[in-house]
């Protein structure tokens, strides 16, 4: 038998450590995933203006608690995408230092809730249909209805052109003008397009099919002095140029 020489006898020393650290880094590696400190302890969810965080969190099946390995972040993106039309993108990332998830969302701009044919539709900026308007957890946008009868299905654009004039305005307008209305109805007055809104207090607003965001400035301005002068609900007419004239709604 002959003996090994020194040289691999080191070579063959060296394998084995090589061996016994590669087996004891799967081990700890294996102790890890099982262990605590690979599971989450934080979610974090941005982006999402019109769908509630709780929604996100139960259609991509993500929780404080679950092992960060088992997580599938393509699987989840491709189920909100799936399930969730207004959004545009998602993106989710694991951070095993931190033990959090991130889930960043990107929306469509969603101008308001069209009414036709007898439905409800989340309608984008642009006048495109999104879908129709999920019972559980509708968009926190007026209503947009009309005069006219219009024919619509999801992923068509509309072609009216006062519809599309009041979708493309909406994203320019403040949340908390928004807020405060339930309606835009769409009609024809004394021969040209005009809109009137319905607020959550009762009170009416003739304005230009143009100049929403300005027109419910000024309505901003008369509705706090009618509030301060305790006026009841009525009729706030702002087609005048720049002028309002309010009148009270009249009792049988």
């Amino acid at each position: 038998m002959l003996a090994q020489t020194p040289e691999k006898a080191h070579k063959r020393r060296i394998v084995f450590s090589v061996f016994v650290l590669i087996f004891f880094l799967f081990i700890s590696f294996v102790v890890y995933i099982r262990s605590p400190l690979a599971r989450v302890q934080k979610i974090a969810v941005s982006g999402a203006n019109d769908i509630a965080t709780s929604f996100i969190l139960h259609d991509t099946g993500i929780a404080v608690g679950q092992n960060l390995f088992a997580l599938s972040p393509g699987n989840a993106k491709r189920s909100l995408l799936s399930d969730f039309p207004i959004l545009q993108n998602a993106v989710i990332t694991r951070d095993f230092w931190t033990r959090s998830v991130s889930i960043r969302l990107t929306e469509h701009t969603i101008a308001g809730i069209l009414v036709a044919n007898g439905n409800l539709y989340e309608v984008l900026a642009d006048g495109t249909i999104l879908t129709q308007d999920p019972a559980g957890y509708g968009v926190n946008r007026p209503l947009i209805t009309t005069s006219d009868h219009i024919n619509v299905g999801l992923g068509m654009r509309l072609t009216n052109p006062s519809l599309l004039a009041v979708c493309k305005q909406m994203p320019s307008i403040p949340e908390n003008d928004l807020a405060q209305l339930s309606e835009l109805h769409v009609m024809m007055y004394e021969g040209q397009p005009s809109i009137l809104a319905f607020t959550k207090d009762q009170f009416e607003i003739r304005m230009p099919i143009h100049h929403i965001a300005s027109s419910l400035a000024l309505y901003d301005a008369i509705h706090q002095r009618l509030i301060n002068q305790h006026a009841a609900p009525g009729l706030i007419n702002l087609l005048g140029g720049g002028l309002g004239v309010y009148q009270p709604f009249k009792h049988p």
